[in-house]
């Protein structure tokens, strides 16, 4: 059996049908629906759980992809001795060791450990490329790795060598292709590391048979978990932060009389030396914060690391500054050379502005099986793009000649029957001139696979959305979105239709991926806010919502492309309604200052003009003061 798939894409149908293939090996094998080995990175082979569970989270986690005899699934354990030198006494001497125990007792079920370090060794000691004689995968790891710590290699410095190399080694090689991936590998023998909760407030480690299996704190009574917005617990998201970008105020009192008193203990144990300008400064860090705010907004570490950059610059002791700008501009251009060989001239144009920026899922998919009538509208949704819906809008109005009038009718109707009269269009023309329709197109009829990926994020053109649920275990708020669409607005007894032109308001529940063979649309499921009772502009023109009030269930999707993305913060005066805040454009495209980059402006939706200010320069110098009154004073909080 084929098992190439292990390295394929998850997101592609041939990784698909490779794991249908492994579910159903073993059942074929005798395995129970309800209890089957999960071989997902995540997993392991150390949790059984149902067929459906299991094919979630591969797709979400990944396969082990040197997971080629299914041991797990029914596949008897036999494991050959590969070709070795002879000088290579300690490798051949673990195979043989491997193969003894698999001859020793066939009854005997080896641990999940065992598996992986057996699996791992068989695979790591392939070749480096074929052909290669003096390297094997293993070996040229370990080596790679001891000179990214004898040269303090960085992890992204590390993972562009990978990559070179393995562009410079022939087709097929194993050179990984990221540092993530190498560190993967050596972990699964056994090079790993174990994480440690604490509590939020230092009591304790969670570790050890006393606290391990705890879930709060036996001193404070502190809970183990972090809090989402709701203040419900996330299981298995530990509250322990080291730099934390939300200060409760409430807190910073107790803090403060903790530091102090911890003071007063360590001054009954350590002699006067110890306290020093440092230890003294903890005094001073809650008043700090209180003035200033959270430290992450204005700490120095960023810059003093950079100076350690600057310092390495320095060939001359007595020209430090000219040795540093030679270098630094001797560095700007061979980097730019380097990434942007094939156009040197002139300055390098930005790829996140571009038109054409590439759109990806930021999360694991989850495979679900929408009912025919969600595909349907989400496949609706796709094909209202078309340049055939004025076509088949003609052919209904010939055909329904008594409702040519009711354009509420025909366009109800349209919706219904568009999709399967645009896949036989394709079909007949097809089979009169098989190269007058692309390929898209004559996908596109077909419609998308009933197995529809879906993602918790996603990039599209710049901008990252997310969904509500994400939204509400994250600081920051991705789920908003707007969209302009015209809208047929039917009078009394719907005698006459009024084409308008409104602004929709939604939040994103979820995100789907409609795979349509040759190419992937990304699309979102929205809660949609109703018009009528759910949106309302106030006396000062800023526009509210209220998102309990919602509308248009029968259409709830929208392509990802066209939305605008907007916040929606709670107003403190009218319970239950949010003011709409609009989120500027990342991608600027030709209109991107390049100095302003990475700032970001929200502006609050109202059409309100500001009051226009008199000119500095035209102020009169004789009656322009630069002092305070005696009355006007400043109050720090």
């Amino acid at each position: 059996m084929d098992r190439s798939w292990l390295k394929a894409d998850r997101r592609t149908r041939e990784f698909e049908n490779g794991v249908d293939d492994l579910l159903m090996f073993a059942f074929e094998n005798g395995y129970n629906e309800d209890k089957i080995s999960c071989p997902c990175l995540k997993c392991a082979h150390s949790k059984s759980w149902k067929a459906r569970i299991v094919k979630n989270h591969l797709f979400q986690n990944g396969i082990d992809e040197t997971y080629t005899r299914w041991i797990w699934h029914g596949e008897p354990n036999i494991v050959e001795s590969p070709v070795l030198d002879e000088s290579d006494n300690s490798v051949s001497s673990n195979y043989q060791f491997c193969t003894r125990m698999g001859e020793a007792d066939d009854d005997d079920v080896l641990s999940s450990d065992s598996s992986d370090f057996i699996n791992h060794v068989k695979g790591e000691h392939e070749p480096l490329y074929p052909g290669c004689e003096n390297y094997t995968k293993m070996k040229a790891l370990v080596k790679l790795f001891n000179l990214k710590v004898k040269h303090g290699m960085s992890d992204s410095c590390f993972s562009d060598v990978l990559l070179l190399i393995g562009s410079l080694l022939p087709e097929g090689n194993n050179v990984p292709s990221s540092f993530n991936e190498a560190k993967k590998t050596l972990c699964a023998l056994g090079m790993g590391y174990d994480k440690i909760h604490a509590c939020p407030n230092n009591c304790l480690l969670y570790r050890g048979p006393q606290d391990e299996d705890e879930t709060t704190c036996r001193i404070c009574k502190a809970s183990r978990w972090k809090l989402n917005k709701k203040g419900e617990e996330q299981e298995g998201v530990p509250a322990k932060a080291i730099c934390s970008k939300v200060i409760d105020v409430d807190k910073l009192k107790n803090m403060q009389s903790q530091l102090v008193e911890t003071l007063c203990q360590l001054e009954k144990h350590f002699p006067p030396s110890f306290f020093d300008v440092m230890i003294h400064l903890s005094i001073h860090l809650v008043r700090e914060v209180k003035l200033c705010g959270p430290i992450f907004l204005r700490w120095m570490y960023p810059f003093e690391r950079y100076m350690k950059a600057f310092k390495v610059y320095v060939r001359n002791a007595a020209h430090p500054e000219g040795c540093i700008a030679e270098a630094y501009v001797a560095e700007e251009a061979v980097e730019r050379l380097v990434n942007f060989e094939e156009a040197t001239i002139g300055l390098p144009k930005n790829d996140r502005h571009e038109q054409n920026a590439i759109s990806k899922p930021l999360s694991g998919a989850t495979m679900i099986k929408p009912s025919k009538e969600e595909l349907h509208l989400a496949h609706l949704c796709v094909l209202q793009n078309s340049n055939h819906m004025s076509e088949h809008m003609a052919s209904l109005m010939l055909r329904y000649q008594q409702h040519e009038n009711d354009e509420v009718w025909l366009k109800t109707k349209q919706n219904e029957q568009f999709p399967e009269w645009f896949r036989k269009k394709i079909e007949t023309e097809l089979l009169h001139d098989h190269n007058s329709i692309g390929d898209d197109i004559r996908w596109m009829a077909e419609g998308p696979n009933k197995n529809v990926p879906t993602f918790s994020g996603y990039k599209i053109s710049g901008v990252i959305y997310s969904t509500k649920e994400r939204d509400n275990n994250r600081q920051v708020q991705c789920s908003g979105v707007c969209v302009v669409a015209d809208t047929l607005m039917p009078s009394e007894k719907f005698k006459s239709v009024e084409h308008t032109s409104h602004t929709y308001y939604g939040v994103i529940t979820s995100i789907w991926e409609l795979d349509y063979n040759n190419f992937r649309v990304p699309i979102f499921r929205c809660n949609w806010v109703d018009m009528n009772k759910g949106v309302k502009v106030d006396e000062l023109g800023y526009t509210l919502v209220n998102l309990n009030k919602l509308g248009f269930s029968n259409d709830p999707f929208v392509l990802g492309k066209h939305v605008k993305q907007v916040c929606y913060i709670d107003d403190t005066l009218e319970k239950f309604w949010s003011v709409v805040l609009k989120v500027p454009e990342k991608n600027f495209y030709d209109h991107c200052d390049d100095e302003n980059e990475g700032s970001v402006e929200i502006e609050l939706e109202n059409e309100l003009q500001l009051p226009v200010f008199p000119n500095v320069d035209e102020l009169d110098d004789e009656n322009t003061s630069y002092m305070r009154e005696e009355e006007e004073w400043i109050q720090l909080p």
